[in-house]
Order: C-alpha cells, then sequence, then structure tokens
C-alpha cells in the first residue's frame, strides 16, 4: 500500500488548478523523423482470408488492456467508425508470469496462444502463417522473442509469426530499465525527495488548518514525520507503473541488454513484416503519462469511458492542471506564513514538482547533458575581449607580437600588459531533448530493421492502446495500408 503514498498525497487537495508554465530549460531539442520505413504498402494485392489476431499487453499489464479493443475488432460490440472484421481474436494475459526471463516468458505465452488456437473448431485450419500480433510496450519483445524461439527450435516453438504491430515498443531499449537499478540509485533518491517533500507540506497544509495543533506542533515535527512516512516506499520510483521495472523480464530490454542484442541478430537475418506505432507526447510528459495510467481513466481503474469506447482515452490535460494547480498553492502559501521553516517546507514542494517533468526526462533517456571542447578563447591583452579560435596557434597568430627582447623591450608596465595573451579552453554544456512518449523515446520505438513505421502525435505511452489514434491506426492496419499480411476483410 506504501508504494501508493506519492499519488495518494497528490490526490489530496484537488483544488481549482490555475495555469502555470512548468520549468523547462532545454538547449536544443532533436527533430526526429524516421520516415516510414522500408515496406511498401501499396503495392501488394490485399489478402482476404479471415485472420487471427493475437493482441499482447505491455509491463505490468493485464487482459483488459487490450479486451475490450479485441472485442470490437471481432464484432463481439461495435464503436462509430471501427469496422468489424473477419478475425479471431485472442487477449492474451501473461500477469503474474513477469518474474521469469524474457525467454522464459516468451515461451509461456507461446504455449498459451497454442492451447487456444488448437481448440478443435475453432481455429486450427486458419493458416498459421497469417497470424497477427498487435502488441503494446513489452508485449513486442515478448512477440520477437516468440519469432526468434520459432527460428530456433520450431518443434517446440510451431507458431511462425511473421505479422507484428507494435504500440511503444523499446525495440532498442527502455532507459528507465537502466535508471531504476540499482533500486538505491538515482532515480529512487530523486522520489524519495518527492516523497518527502510533498508529504511534509501536505502534513504542513492539515496542521495549519486547525489552529492549536500550528502551536503545538513544530515544522521540524512535520519534517521528521514526512520522512517516516516515506519509509519502506517497496524501492519504487514511481506508484504503480515503477514497480514492474525491476522484474526479471524487463530486465532484457534495458538499454545494452544482451538479449536485445539478440533480438537484433536474428531481425537482421529475417524478413517479417513489422509496424511501429510510435508516440510522440506533448509536454509534460511526466505528468501526462501519470495522468493516463492511473489518473481517473485507466481501464484496470475506473474505466468508465473505455466500457462504451475502447478509444476514449484521449484527455490527458487533468493530471498536469491538477500539478500547476499545486505549485500555485504552495507558492500562495509561501507568502502567507511568516515562519521560515514553514517557507522552506513549501519551497522545497513547489521545487520538486516544478522540476518532476525534466527530472523523469532524463531517467527515461529523453533528455542529457553533452559537455565538450569548441576550440579556444583567446584574449589580446589584459583588458581586451576573448574571441574564439580553433588552436593555440590561431591565437598567438592573431594577437601583436611583443617587442624584440633587449634593453627597453617594455617601456611601462601597462605596456607589459598590453602585449599579454590568455588562452583557455572553450567548453560548451549543451541539454540534449529528444522526442518521446512519456516513458519511451522516438527513436527505440522504431529501432527495428526494416519496420514500416507511423507516428502517433499527442500520444503517450499509457494512452497508446487506448485512443482516438489507435482506432484509426488500426483500421488503417486491417485495411492492408501499412502492408498486405495485415489486411483483415470487414464483415
Amino acid at each position: 500500500m506504501k508504494k501508493y503514498i506519492l499519488l495518494l498525497i497528490l490526490g489530496w487537495s484537488f483544488g481549482a488548478a490555475a495555469q502555470f508554465t512548468l520549468t523547462t530549460d532545454s538547449i536544443h531539442r532533436e527533430e526526429f523523423d524516421p520516415g516510414q520505413g522500408t515496406i511498401s504498402p501499396l503495392t501488394n494485392a490485399p489478402d482476404n482470408t479471415p485472420k487471427v489476431v493475437y493482441w499482447i499487453h505491455g509491463l505490468s499489464g493485464n487482459s483488459q488492456s487490450w479486451s475490450r479493443v479485441q472485442e470490437v475488432t471481432d464484432g463481439d460490440d461495435t464503436v462509430p467508425g471501427y469496422p468489424i472484421r473477419r478475425s479471431f481474436g485472442y487477449v492474451v494475459d501473461y500477469s503474474g508470469q513477469e518474474n521469469r526471463v524474457m525467454d522464459g516468458l516468451a515461451g509461456w505465452v507461446h504455449g498459451e496462444v497454442e492451447n487456444w488456437r488448437s481448440v478443435p473448431a475453432r481455429t486450427d485450419t486458419l493458416n498459421r502463417h497469417t497470424d497477427i500480433i498487435v502488441a503494446h510496450s513489452q508485449g513486442g519483445i515478448v512477440a520477437r522473442t516468440m519469432r526468434k524461439r520459432h527460428l530456433q527450435d520450431s518443434a517446440r516453438f510451431p507458431l511462425p509469426i511473421k505479422h507484428i504491430a507494435t504500440f511503444g515498443t523499446p525495440h532498442g531499449g527502455a532507459m528507465i530499465i537502466n535508471s531504476t537499478r540499482p533500486s538505491n540509485g538515482e532515480a529512487q533518491k530523486w522520489i524519495n525527495v518527492g516523497c518527502n517533500r510533498l508529504s511534509a507540506a501536505e502534513i504542513q497544509t492539515f496542521v495549519g488548518s486547525v489552529w492549536w495543533l500550528d502551536q503545538i506542533v513544530s515544522p521540524g515535527t512535520v519534517q521528521r514525520f514526512a520522512s517516516v512516512t516515506c519509509n519502506g516506499l517497496n524501492k519504487t520510483v514511481l506508484p504503480i507503473i515503477v514497480d514492474s521495472f525491476r522484474k526479471p523480464s524487463a530486465a532484457d530490454f534495458a538499454v545494452g541488454a544482451n538479449h536485445l542484442n539478440n533480438l537484433r541478430n536474428v531481425a537482421n537475418r529475417d524478413s517479417i513484416a513489422v509496424v511501429a506505432f510510435y508516440g510522440i507526447e506533448e509536454e509534460p510528459v511526466l505528468w501526462r503519462n501519470m495522468g493516463s495510467l492511473t489518473f481517473t481513466k485507466d481501464t484496470s481503474l475506473s474505466g468508465s469511458i473505455l466500457t462504451t469506447n475502447p478509444f476514449g482515452l484521449n484527455d490527458d490535460d487533468q493530471l498536469p492542471d491538477f500539478i500547476n494547480g499545486k505549485i500555485q498553492d504552495y507558492r500562495v502559501k509561501q507568502y502567507r506564513t511568516r515562519d521560515y521553516q514553514q517557507r522552506k517546507i513549501y519551497k522545497g514542494a513547489e521545487s520538486w514538482l516544478e522540476t518532476a517533468n525534466l527530472s523523469w526526462k532524463r531517467l527515461i533517456g529523453a533528455r542529457f547533458d553533452s559537455i565538450y571542447q569548441d576550440g579556444y578563447l583567446c584574449v589580446c591583452g589584459l583588458n581586451g575581449m576573448p574571441f574564439k579560435v580553433s588552436s593555440r596557434a590561431d591565437c598567438y597568430a592573431t594577437c601583436p607580437p611583443p617587442p624584440p627582447s633587449g634593453t627597453g623591450r617594455f617601456s611601462t608596465f601597462e605596456d607589459l600588459l598590453n602585449y599579454y595573451i590568455g588562452i583557455t579552453p572553450n567548453i560548451v554544456h549543451h541539454v540534449t531533448e529528444i522526442p518521446n512518449d512519456g516513458l519511451v523515446t522516438g527513436p527505440t520505438q522504431v529501432d527495428y530493421p526494416g519496420s514500416f513505421h507511423v507516428k502517433m502525435e499527442g500520444a503517450n505511452h499509457a494512452q497508446m492502446r487506448n485512443m482516438p489514434q489507435t482506432r484509426d491506426g488500426l483500421k488503417k492496419l486491417f485495411n492492408g495500408d501499412y502492408g498486405r499480411g495485415f489486411t483483415i476483410p470487414k464483415r
């Protein structure tokens, strides 16, 4: 229960949320346009046979992640603008199996799929080579691993898996996996600071609202109590989502993981069709992603919108607006109190919330620093202005040479200063940001050799499977717009 404390703290006082600009100090935001990839979707005739579709959820997901989308695809239910297909869908649920390494997890999923597909009079008469996998996040790594295991041992793993569509899958690795290891590393220190500061601010607010408590409870006591409240956060980095990042299955798609290198070697020799949907979210990416995942609308929480429309997870402004309101609230409280320690408590909470989005982007690999030497700064004369040169020799060549040596070389001290030459390395600090979906960077979402790329603008990682762009992308996918093998005829 303690791992939910930060979310609960944020929810203690959901007041009016005024608009604030969250802190950003980016120097450069990389342009990211991977193109559409190498598949030519318009030159192949459509395939009109019925298809089997396996829907595979991501890290810490379950059968609810894709179940409503599968229902409206197969025709168990309908939504406007999304045609029913001649498909047989199976929603895979591997929740509870993520303590396996990825090879073991993929083998388990393969067994589940085989058992379902082989039921008499259901789907075993359909061509196995036309089966399609639609996967979110880690599910795409599971699908690729299933393909690898089939190529290694087709007798044990007979399902060929030749058509994979991924949504937000970290094909090139997820830096957040690296950042959350070890469990006492920088990521954990950051969340502990946030928990302590937010707890102290909210406790102080409560104490201040009861006049007699304000008289007998000191700010120091508030700080100590906040520290105890945040103790034992079960080594999570953020409520709900980060607890899963340290599972064995996730370790296999950390940046630089051997398993990813093995998958890349397979992909370089393979010729299957892969469509990579990638999300690029608006700022603040942390709070939009957290909002879609945990703040009132996730399928496995309330699901009120998704019950009627599985593509209804579109509005992700609620949590960012709430955070902006809390920042303003803490600022106001600083000005209203005369107590230095109380102001310090509110300032700490404000500062953490204001910079949390920047810190999070560093943890997911979407923001990083570069420090490098770019030539030299040269100064001619002690009072001269510095200018940039490529080498030390250029500086000496530019500044006037001193008089010849000998008697009277420098007639005055000022004359000596005029011939001073200063040379220092020109050190540049550069901050770069990579477009991302709030959890995975854009480049890693399309890092599958030969894949066809589909951009989902304004989509965060959590909402990619349940938003209007998901509906439009799947409609085009099953129409065959992104490759013949994905064509599923309409009913």
